[in-house]
């Protein structure tokens, strides 16, 4: 059942990030047609396409951390036999986890910093960096739960 909703959250998530990759598309092409035909530049273009770009990292990561779409270097695993390579994929499964889950913990502890202290981003268009924590938190502890579960992929699909 928890498999099936994180699952779930994991695609809608992916969803909502190529959105993000949409909407920065449409956000630069309204500043160059401002700025180049209309002689009116968005200031706030820049800010916002940076805004979504953190969204869609963060929103993208459990997806590719479960379906081992991320670059990895593979030369000598190519090599290993396919009874080391899986011991391998377990023991580089469960730090990497476990990094993805430290990283998740300091970024909410700091989120809640950034929270109780009110703490706007520095761009001209600003926003609660809470905002932004947020969404790591989510990406990362996403994708420890993949990790963790098994079902997580970190040799790019190589362990089989």
């Amino acid at each position: 059942m928890l498999i099936r909703w994180h699952d779930a959250a994991t695609d809608f998530g992916a969803v909502v990030a190529a959105v993000c990759v949409g909407l920065m598309a449409c956000i630069y092409t309204a500043e160059v047609v401002a700025r180049y035909f209309l002689n009116a530049p968005l200031n706030w273009s820049g800010d916002v396409s940076s805004y979504l770009l953190c969204a869609c990292a963060f929103l993208a990561l459990p997806k590719v951390t479960r379906d081992g779409g991320h670059v990895a270097i593979t030369y000598v695993l190519e090599r290993m036999g396919c009874v080391k390579r899986a011991r391998y994929s377990g023991v580089l499964r469960i730090i990497t986890g476990l990094a993805c889950l430290a990283a998740g913990i300091i970024v909410a502890h700091e989120g809640v910093q950034l929270y109780a202290e009110g703490v706007l981003t520095t761009q001209a268009t600003q926003i609660p960096k809470w905002l932004i924590a947020v969404l790591a938190c989510l990406g990362l502890f996403s994708s420890a739960l993949h990790l963790f579960s098994g079902r997580g992929e970190v040799l790019g699909g190589l362990a089989e």
